[in-house]
């Protein structure tokens, strides 16, 4: 009886974790669950909120706080300036995403973005994306973008 109590415990000690569905390359997670979960179910992805202003004036500051709601899942980081790619990486102590070159300032769950826009019409802002994490500790990125109007003094 004891051997058989050993056998299961050795046995489940060795079964399957829940993390054997993420995939590491390189030591980074390959970023491949970003809309469905381990056994390929769609799942609901978090909102993008965003408090901004509708306008703003040539050479005045345009500042926005990014956040998600209705979510299950924890911000971590966000980035711009990202190579197009099918197959993003995350470095998981550093949360470095593959391909992206400027990390977005961020506090408390919320990104800040400032800057001065130079030129007045209709801009979209270049496309960020928002790492989170799940409550298995899954990482995942979504995009987003958002339009903003530059007007002359």
């Amino acid at each position: 009886m004891r051997q058989l109590a050993f056998f299961v415990i050795f046995l489940s000690a060795c079964s399957k974790s829940n993390h054997d569905f993420i995939k590491y390359q390189d030591g980074q997670q390959l970023l491949t669950l970003n809309a469905t979960d381990e056994y390929g179910q769609k799942i609901p992805r978090p909102t993008v909120q965003m408090i901004a202003p509708d306008s703003v004036k040539v050479g005045e500051e345009f500042l926005a706080k990014i956040f998600l709601s209705d979510s299950s899942e924890h911000f971590i980081v966000a980035f711009t300036d990202c190579v197009l790619s099918d197959t993003l990486s995350i470095d998981t102590t550093t949360f470095q995403l593959s391909g992206c070159r400027s990390k977005l300032f961020n506090k408390q769950d919320t990104v800040f973005l400032a800057f001065r826009p130079q030129t007045a019409g209709v801009k979209t802002f270049q496309p960020i994306k928002i790492v989170t994490r799940d409550k298995r500790r899954v990482l995942r990125t979504l995009d987003h973008t958002f339009h903003y109007k530059v007007v002359d003094n």
